[in-house]
């Protein structure tokens, strides 16, 4: 530190840039990473949408190898908040339950 003040001035004191972990997915990527979940949310066919979906996102996309606690975790940076919903079938048809819930008669 003493060197680095003599060196830089105050400036050396201050803290640098380029220290601790990289982050997984750079932050220039968030934004793309999150818009690719919920793509793949839309086009996941029967059954919710797992960590192990995200985690075969993630290597098959940017090439991360990683845990899935790790997949979780990359999940909460970018604002997801995993609520659980009711699975779809994989042979849904939603015009059917349109025309259903149409003809349906409330007693």
């Amino acid at each position: 530190m003493e060197k680095n003040f003599q060196t830089q001035g105050i400036n050396g004191l201050r803290e640098q840039g380029g220290r601790g972990k990289k982050p997984l997915i750079p932050d220039k990527q968030q934004e793309a990473f999150r818009s690719e979940v919920l793509d793949l949310h839309k086009n996941h066919k029967g059954g919710c949408l797992t960590g192990k979906d995200v985690l075969r996102l993630m290597e098959k996309r940017y090439g991360i190898k990683c845990w899935l606690k790790s997949a979780y975790n990359q999940l909460k940076k970018v604002s997801f908040v995993w609520i659980s919903s009711r699975s779809k079938h994989p042979n849904t048809d939603p015009e059917k339950q349109l025309e259903f819930k149409k003809t349906f008669k409330k007693k």
